[in-house]
């Protein structure tokens, strides 16, 4: 009975006036979080009709983050079977220009939604360069592209 109270004790927090404060919830208590792990691996067992209609009503911001999920996730948003998907995502964002002819949908989303440098994977970089289909961060712009010239550096992104 002894180590049943010093367990509980260890997992609690007493305050001032001796109250006690459990640190962990009534469901963890009764063992129901194991429930909560890997709830969407179990997306992947639903029919492949039934998640292309569901995708169908996201943006592709949330396309983008369910294919980011796990391997499996990204095999099943980079197939082939969901470019009618990704292009309906696409027109669920109001006022997004169409998709360029030399981009997927999924190029097309990432270059838009994502914020990380395309070169050296740098966070908050804002700047798109239409023409090479690329975001670069103000390090590597300046290292790719030569001042006064109309060209990108060999040595990075063509």
């Amino acid at each position: 009975m002894s180590g049943q109270v010093t367990a509980q004790v260890s997992r609690s927090i007493t305050t001032g006036n001796a109250q006690v404060f459990p640190l962990i919830s009534k469901a963890e208590e009764e063992g129901y979080v194991h429930l909560r792990r890997g709830v969407l691996s179990k997306m992947l067992d639903i029919p492949l009709d039934v998640i292309m209609e569901i995708c169908a009503h996201l943006q592709t911001q949330d396309m983008l983050h369910l294919s980011r999920l796990s391997k499996a996730f990204r095999a099943l948003f980079t197939s082939r079977s969901m470019k009618p998907v990704w292009r309906a995502a696409r027109l669920n964002v109001p006022g997004l220009p169409p998709c360029p002819e030399d981009l997927t949908e999924l190029a097309y989303g990432n270059l838009l939604f994502d914020t990380s440098c395309n070169n050296c994977m740098a966070r908050d970089c804002w700047c798109i360069y239409w023409v090479c289909r690329v975001r670069l961060c103000n390090k590597c712009s300046g290292a790719l592209f030569k001042p006064g010239r109309r060209t990108v550096s060999t040595t990075g992104i063509a």
